[in-house]
């Protein structure tokens, strides 16, 4: 599917819209989940790229969390569901030729460190844009290492994570 206003190549046809929303979503969440919403009526396209980062300790395996995510969001369209265990977002992004990323911003903190990677993301390919997404006021407080730390104290955390 194309939306209406998407760019036409020279021979007229309408060139397809895709970004990447990536994470490492340990776990997906209903933060994430309305960031991919939002994400989908920008985008013809999104891919859900889940992946390794180095700098978190995983609680899932990367094969565990993609499969999570992927049987989670079967059912999203304009959605497919990506693994990327070791190139670096832009990487992977300039492999497939997606000119978008995406990401979330709940609060400043994030936006300071969003601004800091989208600045180092342009500096290895100015080609690809990065496109943040506010979240909504009521998913401020949402986040998958304060999930992980309410898990480790047995209390259920169901009614927040995605899958």
């Amino acid at each position: 599917m194309v939306t209406k206003g998407s760019p036409a190549t020279p021979n007229g046809s309408q060139v397809m819209k895709k970004a990447i929303f990536a994470g490492s979503f340990d776990p997906f969440h209903q933060g994430h989940l309305e960031i991919l919403r939002k994400a989908t009526k920008l985008f013809d396209e999104v891919w859900v790229v889940v992946s390794r980062n180095p700098n978190k300790e995983d609680q899932v395996k990367l094969e565990n969390r993609y499969l999570m995510v992927k049987k989670y969001l079967k059912r999203e369209p304009k959605v497919k569901v990506k693994k990327n265990p070791d190139l670096l977002t832009i990487e992977y992004a300039h492999r497939y030729k997606i000119p978008f990323l995406v990401r979330g911003v709940r609060d400043e903190k994030d936006f300071a460190k969003e601004l800091e990677l989208a600045q180092d993301n342009h500096l290895l390919g100015s080609d690809v844009e990065t496109v943040l997404l506010i979240s909504d006021p009521k998913m401020k407080k949402i986040s998958s290492s304060g999930l992980k730390e309410i898990a480790d104290f047995r209390a259920s955390v169901e009614s927040k994570v995605g899958c």
